[in-house]
């Protein structure tokens, strides 16, 4: 049954990535706290990392907690595996499309391995947003 839910699944991510649907804004599929948020747009990404926790320095002044962040760059799809380049040339993890119950996700690399190979899916995994 695994077997054929992933091929399912997989020509499904097909048909998205066929139709250009992989374009779009990507956040937390629950209420987070602390979390990422992913655009894609013709070929190009933003990566932005947010938490609700202020840490502050010695200086008595907030430290920023993703110093590194937003990254941008260049993304491709390979299939349904999100390649994403950033503008320094760095290669970042890669992410995978699925559509599951209708809406489209953008799963790390942990989290697709988790859903092919079980079925479970982390409450907070990345879904396209849609406007309503």
């Amino acid at each position: 049954m695994t077997r054929a839910r992933n091929l399912v699944a997989l020509g499904a991510a097909i048909l998205v990535v066929g139709c250009n649907a992989a374009d779009g804004e990507y956040a937390p599929g629950c209420i987070a706290y602390a979390g990422n948020n992913v655009r894609l747009t013709d070929g190009r990404f933003t990566w932005d990392r947010f938490t609700d926790q202020i840490e502050i320095g010695d200086d008595g002044k907030p430290v920023d907690p993703f110093p590194d962040f937003p990254k941008g760059g260049s993304y491709t799809v390979e299939g349904n595996k999100v390649v994403m380049t950033t503008d320094d040339g760095e290669s970042l993890d890669a992410m995978y499309l699925q559509q599951i119950d209708g809406q489209v996700r953008l799963l790390s690399e942990q989290q697709n391995g988790t859903w092919a190979a079980d079925g479970d899916l982390d409450d907070c995994a990345l879904v396209r947003q849609v406007d309503e």
